[in-house]
């Protein structure tokens, strides 16, 4: 999340330092200001299009934090057709939020129900929650491992989704 934050702004202080530029050559060289002119600005509307890119993927990561269901730190955080695709290394800790909009792990961002990304299945277990969802035609699975849920917080959570997805989680327990 701290770096989805941390993007906009890098964008925008790349931006201003383009426009600085721009006018400090514009003024020391005043005949060649065309010439910097057809250089900058598509580097500087690049830029816009950068920020406002990073500012619709922060819109959504907190509109996933604001609504999670689940909030964990996992052990094994992707996998796809059965294998893994990413572990974490020792002493590394990420956070993943789960909520009806999305999946916010760590800077990666799943959006549901939106450009074509549906979500099809959820299941929950003690120790795991695996959500399958479709790209189109792809169908795609993450399996999140997390510390042991009792079984209130097992139906609580089963509920939210049910209420808030429409989709009725396979509980294993």
């Amino acid at each position: 999340m701290k770096k989805l934050v941390r993007c906009p702004r890098y964008f925008l202080a790349l931006g201003i330092c383009l426009m600085v530029v721009q006018v400090v050559l514009s003024v020391s060289l005043p005949q060649e200001w065309k010439l910097y002119a057809i250089v900058s600005l598509p580097l500087v509307l690049a830029t816009a299009i950068l920020i406002f890119k990073a500012s619709m993927d922060l819109k959504a990561a907190r509109l996933i934090t604001e609504n999670q269901i689940l909030h964990i730190q996992p052990a094994v955080f992707l996998e796809q057709n059965g294998q893994v695709k990413g572990t974490l290394s020792k002493g590394e800790s990420i956070e993943v939020f789960v909520s009806c909009f999305g999946i916010l792990l760590d800077s990666k961002i799943v959006k549901f129900n939106q450009k074509g990304i549906h979500l099809r299945e959820v299941v929950l277990g003690r120790d795991f929650i695996t959500l399958t969802y479709c790209v189109k035609q792809r169908v795609n699975t993450i399996s999140l491992l997390h510390g042991a849920i009792d079984d209130a917080a097992l139906e609580t959570i089963s509920q939210k989704f049910r209420y808030e997805t429409g989709i009725s989680p396979v509980v294993k327990i």
